[in-house]
């Protein structure tokens, strides 16, 4: 598969900070400073910090659940080793249309805790999947070819770079407990369309974040962090080794 992939203009690290219970006003952290990257992280920034799980989620990052050769449930993580890959396949136009994709191509890379199980393949890409007769909930998962199109991260003229469409959550999964007792997936939550007659002038521009995520999910924003792919980590060693063979020496002298 030939995917093209657009340069993003990413944050190094943005942060949530506290959600005010009371208002539910956010308030949000974020660095000045942003780095070009063609690959990117999502990191994990937990709403409310006090409705964080026992063993915190906070600043992890997304990572691959595999559940069959084909198929994976987004889960998050700290260990370097099973974190995922993303690229943003979409120029502005199309993300402006909601026809972008979010892709991965290191998502069933079989690793030392047996959690990402597979061969590696083609690029693969995100899918909300409905939980079951459910008209708000989806549960993210990971699937050959682009996955849904509409999702993308935000541009640079935001205050904070982050995946879109919100709402996302955390969410507990006791039926895959035997894989981890503290294993949490990512799901999303979106709201129900009503019929403009049906619907007040003060609902019309009403956010998910407004609505009351299920038991045992907390609300969560996924904001980029510029990192190097394994794909051209191995062209650069590939490259060094090849230019230190030749006598060429090259910027870094790390040879």
């Amino acid at each position: 598969m030939h995917v093209s992939v657009s340069k993003l203009c990413l944050a190094v690290l943005a942060t949530a900070g506290a959600l005010s219970a009371a208002k539910k006003e956010k308030v949000w952290h974020a660095h000045s400073e942003r780095h070009y990257s063609k690959s990117f992280r999502l990191m994990v920034n937990v709403l409310a910090p006090v409705q964080d799980f026992p063993t915190p989620i906070n600043h992890q990052y997304l990572s691959a659940v595999s559940v069959s050769p084909n198929t994976a449930l987004v889960g998050m993580t700290n260990d370097t080793s099973n974190i995922i890959i993303f690229y943003s396949n979409g120029t502005v136009p199309e993300r402006e249309t909601e026809i972008s994709h979010i892709l991965t191509d290191n998502a069933f890379s079989p690793d030392s805790t047996g959690l990402n199980r597979g061969a590696p393949r083609n690029a693969t890409g995100l899918k909300l999947s409905p939980d079951g007769d459910s008209e708000t909930l989806q549960t993210v998962h990971i699937v050959d070819g682009p996955g849904d199109a509409g999702l993308f991260v935000t541009m640079n003229t935001e205050d904070f770079l982050h995946l879109e469409p919100n709402t996302w959550l955390a969410c507990k999964n006791d039926s895959l407990a035997h894989l981890s007792e503290d294993l949490v997936i990512l799901r999303h939550m979106t709201k129900v369309e009503e019929d403009e007659d049906d619907k007040g002038a003060a609902d019309k521009n009403k956010d998910t974040t407004d609505e009351t995520p299920p038991t045992g999910c907390i609300p969560i924003v996924l904001t980029p962090e510029c990192t190097v792919s394994p794909r051209s980590k191995k062209k650069e060693e590939k490259k060094n080794k090849k230019n230190k063979k030749m006598g060429i020496w090259g910027e870094s002298g790390d040879y």
